[in-house]
């Protein structure tokens, strides 16, 4: 059964990212992350794939590290493939090099 919200975040924010689960789960919340969400026989990006187009909505844990890492970029652009509503939570406040026009 897929789980209702797909978490995506750094793994250097793993600490701060495991209160807001397990909230959401004592709230009967399904969630899945890669911590305990993957099973070592299948692939990795498979799962991945399965676990982002069967949720409800994907949950960005946004970080400086989270913005800058290759994992949560493809986790990100699976789930607009698959139109999938997105909810940043703001970890930290990030720096962006976009400049205002």
């Amino acid at each position: 059964m897929a789980a209702d919200i797909f978490i995506t975040y750094a793994r250097k924010d793993g600490e701060r990212v495991l209160p807001w689960v397990q909230q959401l789960q004592a709230a009967g919340v399904s969630t899945w992350m890669d911590i305990g969400g993957l099973d070592g026989a299948l692939r990795w990006g498979q799962e991945i794939v399965a676990a982002v187009e069967g949720c409800q909505l994907l949950l960005l844990m946004v970080s400086p590290a989270s913005i800058t890492s290759d994992h949560v970029l493809r986790e990100v652009s699976l789930a607009v493939d698959a139109r999938k509503p997105i909810f940043p939570l703001l970890l930290e406040p990030v720096a962006t090099d976009r400049q205002e026009s």
